[in-house]
């Protein structure tokens, strides 16, 4: 019964049954009061003929013959008087029995002349069908009552009743049967549609039936149209699958791909190598079995909450190999990307130890040439020409002297923490400071630099590294004014400070000659000049692209952060953020 087949004949079944005891109970009651209905009028016929027959012959007569006229009637017959007693009865001495004035039919034909009802006699211990009717004799009120036992129309309406319900079980069995077929015939095509509909899911090549029906025909249709585009979806799908698994695994990258039950649904070879993993890795399993690095799981944690995040881990059992991993939530689960990092941080340590290395080494030969220039000024100080290019060596080893420190200092900020203690200083106090500075800057003679800042701005951090990196950005600034108006007036650089959220805000405009978008993007990387897109006024002036990549190291080491807003022909605003207390 729990198919739509077995729902549909099983409702057909009730309501035909339903529909059948309603009618079985609904003809049996019309027959019970058309059988009574029919007794009363045989009863009024009869008392008629009783009434004409004494106004005929006379009370004597009728009275001697009456126990015959009630064996031919076959009923109990009656004389009452008009008080009510009972002076003649063919059933019992009329002596005994109770007055009978108070009775509905005497009630009733008292007033109408002819009174009937039902009920159950006591003195004959029977249901009773009672008639009464009123007549005149001798100048006096008579009713003549006659009672028909219930027990014969009973009788009747059991084989009645018995005889209809044969036919009605007859007539629901054949309308049963016949609902079966159609139920039967209706369901044969949708039964067809349906086996080949599963015949489709195992995978099997096959058509939907023609149908008969024009309904079920467009039925059939639009399946086997449905049947076909997913056909060719899962194709494609299966093609679209396997490149991107060739792509995966061709992915300098390893992916591991979880469900939200943190059970393995995919994996590449990179992934399991670069993680160490010798175990086999079965779709399915718990990561429990083959992922032991610790930091993953609140990784895992942090992306089914919405957060990407990406760790960097050392792999001290893989010969200190450096991982990166990257976690976000898909639609089916987490996803993890592994980068492998120990190249890459190799080269970058290579790197510092040969600037730090090469810096020192630097320092002695350049004090050296800087000593022998000086020498050789006061031994040629007559010669102009020969002091001119002992001016030059000078200046640039003094360039070179700035250089090598800036590259010292860059070395140091990123591999080693700051050795200075931070104190409490007030920002407020330290840009007033640096502005008052650029202000007298020999390039800084036509610029108006203006400030916006709060009275006091306390924040945690070390007064020398935060001076030298905002002192960087406004010598930049001042010098790319210089370069855009020369010594005509209208170059501006502005320095605003305020609050927000916990962040002191620094921004610092100039109206200088502006930042190619091309360098923008690189702005903050080592040897990434502002003005790269111009060649130098003069031969070897100009910085090597140091101070913003010293500068957004100093603020990161301070927990804070800066950025490049604007950058076009009219405008750079730089913006720093610092926090009011250390994170």
């Amino acid at each position: 019964m729990n198919t739509l087949k077995g729902k549909v004949t099983a409702v057909l079944t009730l309501v035909t049954v339903l529909a059948f005891i309603i009618s079985w109970f609904l003809v049996s009651s019309i027959m019970k009061e058309r059988l009574i209905s029919d007794a009363i009028d045989r009863l009024s016929r009869h008392t008629a003929a009783i009434t004409q027959v004494i106004e005929d012959n006379g009370y004597s007569a009728f009275q001697r013959n009456l126990q015959q006229w009630s064996d031919i009637f076959g009923s109990r017959i009656s004389i009452i008087n008009q008080d009510g007693r009972v002076i003649l009865d063919s059933a019992t001495d009329a002596e005994t029995l109770d007055n009978h004035k108070g009775r509905p039919e005497i009630r009733q034909a008292t007033k109408e002349g002819l009174g009937s009802t039902t009920r159950y006699s006591h003195s004959l211990k029977a249901y009773m069908v009672y008639l009464a009717r009123k007549f005149f004799f001798n100048d006096k009120t008579y009713f003549i009552r006659m009672a028909y036992p219930l027990t014969t129309l009973k009788e009747t309406i059991f084989q009645a009743k018995l005889q209809f319900l044969s036919y009605i079980i007859i007539i629901a069995f054949l309308i049963i049967m016949v609902g079966f077929w159609i139920v039967r015939r209706f369901f044969t095509p949708l039964e067809r549609i349906i086996a080949t509909a599963h015949t489709i899911s195992e995978d099997k090549d096959v058509r939907f039936p023609l149908m008969a029906d024009p309904e079920l025909q467009r039925l059939s249709e639009s399946l086997q149209t449905m049947s076909s585009r997913l056909k060719n979806a899962l194709e494609d799908l299966g093609k679209e699958r396997d490149t991107l698994s060739r792509i995966i695994a061709a992915l300098p990258v390893g992916v591991i791909l979880l469900d939200n039950d943190n059970r393995l649904r995919y994996s590449n070879t990179i992934a399991q190598t670069l993680l160490g993993i010798r175990t086999t890795m079965t779709p399915g399993q718990p990561i429990e079995r083959f992922l032991t690095l610790a930091e993953l799981y609140p990784l895992l944690q942090e992306a089914k909450e919405g957060k990407e995040q990406t760790i960097k881990a050392e792999m001290p059992e893989q010969e200190g190999r450096h991982l990166s991993i990257y976690a976000r939530q898909t639609g089916s689960g987490p996803l993890l990307v592994i980068a492998d990092l120990t190249e890459e941080i190799r080269l970058e340590q290579a790197r510092r130890d040969f600037i730090a290395d090469a810096g020192h080494e630097l320092q002695t030969p350049l004090t050296t040439i800087r000593a022998t220039a000086e020498f050789l000024q006061e031994e040629y100080e007559q010669n102009e020409e020969i002091g001119r290019y002992l001016d030059s060596i000078i200046h640039q080893q003094e360039r070179m002297t700035s250089l090598v420190d800036d590259l010292l200092l860059l070395s140091r900020l990123e591999s080693e923490p700051p050795s200075e203690k931070e104190e409490e200083l007030d920002l407020s106090r330290l840009l007033q400071s640096l502005t008052e500075e650029g202000r007298n800057h020999p390039l800084a003679e036509y610029i108006s630099i203006q400030t916006d800042l709060p009275e006091r701005a306390l924040i945690m951090g070390r007064a020398q590294d935060l001076s030298r990196a905002i002192r960087n950005i406004l010598d930049n600034a001042i010098k790319y004014v210089r370069e855009k108006f020369g010594t005509e007036k209208g170059g501006e650089i502005s320095v605003s400070l305020s609050h927000q959220e916990g962040w002191w805000i620094l921004q610092i405009e100039d109206n200088g000659i502006g930042i190619s978008q091309e360098t923008a993007a690189f702005i903050f990387e080592r040897f990434r000049r502002g003005d790269s897109h111009r060649a130098r006024g003069q031969w070897g002036s100009g910085g090597y692209g140091l101070g913003l990549a010293i500068a957004k190291r100093i603020l990161t080491a301070h927990g804070g952060n800066i950025a490049l807003v604007t950058a076009n022909g009219e405008k750079t605003l730089f913006e720093i953020k610092l926090p009011t207390q250390k994170n």
